[in-house]
Parts: C-alpha cells; sequence; structure tokens
C-alpha cells in the first residue's frame, strides 16, 4: 500500500482553463472538466494544450476521477490535473485503483484533502499490467453491451413512432385517460420489510429497481414470506400487469412476464389494463416515450426525490389506437425484449464480475 500523496502531485496550474461560456460543441481540441461527460466541449484554442498524456484528471466537487490518453485544455473551477511522481507508471491502473476509492462526500471542492491520504494497492508494472489488461476487457465488454441496449431503445422508438405518431398525436387518435382503460393502485407501501423471508422460503416481491423500461432486471430481489403475500393480496401481480416506478425514475416502466405472474410488489404502480380496449405493451411503450414521459415529469413532485404517484398517472392522456395495431406493435416488442433480456444478462453478469475483481485488486 501507498499513500496517495507519495504517488501523485497536482500540476492543475500547468494546464491552461478555457471558461465554460467558452466551450464549443466542435473543434480542434478537447476539454475536460468534472461533469459526467467524458468530453465536456471543444475549443479551437492551441495555445497552452496539456500534452504531457496519459493524465487523470479529478473533480474536486464531483469525486470524478478521469482517466485522458489525449492532448487537451482543462474546463471549468474545481477540477484537477494529476500527475504520477514516479517514472514509468501505468496511468490506467491508478485510475482503476482511485475509481474504487470511497471518498466521502464533504461539500464542495474539499474532496481534493481526502484524496490525498487515501492508501493504494501498488504492486509491481508487471502485475499493474496483467490488471488493466483484464479490467480493460471487461470495462470493454460492458460499454459494447450498453450500447447495443442502446440500439434496441432506439429500434423501439422509431417503430412506435411510425405506426402511432409523435407525441403530439400527429395521427389524432382519440384520446383517453390512463384510468379509462385499466384499473391503477400501489404496492405495497408501509414497512414493507416486515414481510422479507430468505429466497428459499419466499415470493419475489419487485421494486422499483427490478424495472428496466420494457423489461426486467433479475437481480437484488427480495422476498415475502408466506404470510406477508396473503396479508398483501391486493398487490400480487398478474401476467400483463404493467409495472411503474414512482420514485427516482418516475414513469420507467415494464410488462409482468407470465414467470413473474403470482409475484408481489412494493412502492410501485400497478396497472391492470381493459385488454379489451388496450395492449399491455402498448401502453408499457407509450409511458416509457416521450409521449408518456414528458406528462409525467410534469407530474412528478420533490426537489430532492423524484415523485409520481397513482392519481397523476391516472389522469395521464393516452392515444387510443385501434386494438388490432397495438397487437402488431406488441408482437415487434416481444421479440425485441427476448435480445434485450439476454443481452441486459450478459451485462449484468459482467458488471458484477468487474465490481468482484474492482473489489479484489484494490480493496
Amino acid at each position: 500500500m501507498e499513500k496517495f500523496s507519495d504517488i501523485f502531485v497536482d500540476c492543475t496550474s500547468d494546464g491552461t482553463k478555457i471558461p465554460k461560456d467558452e466551450y464549443l460543441e466542435f473543434g480542434k481540441n478537447i476539454i475536460i472538466d468534472q461533469g459526467n461527460n467524458s468530453i465536456a466541449g471543444y475549443t479551437n484554442n492551441a495555445d497552452g494544450l496539456y500534452t504531457d498524456v496519459p493524465a487523470l484528471i479529478f473533480g474536486d466537487h464531483t469525486r470524478i476521477i478521469k482517466y485522458v490518453d489525449r492532448p487537451f485544455f482543462l474546463g471549468a473551477d474545481g477540477v484537477k490535473l494529476l500527475k504520477s511522481k514516479k517514472d514509468g507508471a501505468n496511468y490506467k491502473y491508478l485510475y482503476y485503483a482511485l475509481k474504487n476509492a470511497k471518498i466521502p462526500d464533504t461539500g464542495y471542492n474539499r474532496h481534493f484533502k481526502w484524496l490525498k491520504e487515501i492508501q493504494i494497492q501498488y504492486p509491481d508494472i508487471t502485475r499493474q499490467k496483467q490488471i488493466v489488461t483484464i479490467l480493460d476487457k471487461l470495462s470493454s465488454s460492458i460499454e459494447k453491451r450498453k450500447k447495443e441496449l442502446g440500439y434496441f431503445d432506439t429500434l423501439i422508438k422509431a417503430r412506435f413512432v411510425e405506426m402511432f405518431g409523435d407525441e403530439k398525436n400527429s395521427k389524432k387518435w382519440q384520446l383517453k385517460n390512463i384510468e379509462d382503460i385499466a384499473d391503477v393502485q400501489v404496492g405495497v407501501v408501509i414497512k414493507p420489510a416486515q414481510y422479507y423471508t430468505d429466497e428459499i422460503n419466499g415470493i419475489k416481491a419487485f421494486r422499483s429497481l427490478n424495472i428496466a423500461e420494457g423489461y426486467i432486471k433479475d437481480l437484488d430481489w427480495v422476498y415475502f414470506s408466506e404470510e406477508g403475500h396473503k396479508k398483501n393480496s391486493k398487490s400480487i401481480l398478474k401476467e400483463n400487469d404493467i409495472l411503474i416506478v414512482r420514485s427516482g425514475t418516475p414513469g420507467v416502466s415494464c410488462v409482468v412476464p407470465k414467470e413473474y405472474d403470482g409475484c408481489n410488489a412494493i412502492d410501485i404502480i400497478i396497472a391492470h389494463p381493459d385488454f379489451s380496449r388496450v395492449n399491455s405493451h402498448y401502453v408499457c411503450a407509450f409511458t416509457n416515450m416521450p409521449h408518456g414521459k414528458n406528462q409525467i415529469k410534469e407530474g412528478t413532485g420533490g426537489a430532492a426525490q423524484q415523485h409520481f404517484n397513482v392519481g397523476k398517472y391516472n389522469k395521464m392522456k393516452i392515444m387510443l389506437p385501434p386494438l388490432e395495431l397495438q397487437k402488431d406493435f406488441a408482437d415487434f416488442i416481444v421479440q425485441i425484449n427476448k435480445s434485450k433480456v439476454a443481452v441486459q444478462k450478459a451485462l449484468d453478469e459482467t458488471q458484477k464480475l468487474f465490481d468482484s475483481l474492482m473489489q479484489e485488486y484494490f480493496g
């Protein structure tokens, strides 16, 4: 183990900073700041370009660490440019080590002092290269599968607009409230943990983290006891019910597949469609599309935690195209979702392995 301050030096003064209001959408050189995006913006400036790469960038406010391997300019205040004191340092290894660091949230621009005190595993350079090779392969696989999921989502959205029109109801379908085409309720809200048991003796209970746009996230389940399940019989799910997230990412929706018939639900909205008027996959897609999302955004409350309730969902306007057309779309969705589930499962497994190895290598 070695102390961070014995490995790195702060070279922020060596990098020329570009003010936020001078960021360009396109340009000759990249700008790196402490935001979430890997590249914050572009500039046509050349004087002061930082060329001593690779380097690491640390957001003193955001606690985000970035690996940069091409010449760049620094962006807005609060960003730190880090260089190793050690000759022949493997910056990608150091990047992974710092990504694994647990830096407490101490407030604006105060995190660097904590970072300097962190202890880092620092094996010989050969072992560092081995670790980087493994983690890079897993990272590449994770990004590839995320792109695949993005492709499926784009395909679904394009097909939806092609068949049903845009969110302004460009095809002039009849409009109805959700409450006109579905019975809506909420899952268990009051102290759901009192009903928990283990997997062997329990029944799966959906939470918001099990719901993705159009499919189930098959991980991190909780389980109700038989007694707790019976006490909450009103929230027992049936095949083709629609599940809608209430808090955090309100409006994210999926349809209950046959294999989850009989499960329960915790603090999520449950819609039981009138199948003589709507198809579950159509209603789910409408909710996930801008058609529903824009309405949900208007109906959310809570500054810190976005929240959406049953009453707001009941009043959401939904286009009502012919049922046969909805079923055609549903057939398309079912086929796409088979591929999405397979990719998501592979992504979850790869991410789990990556997280496990990060813990093994860096503690």
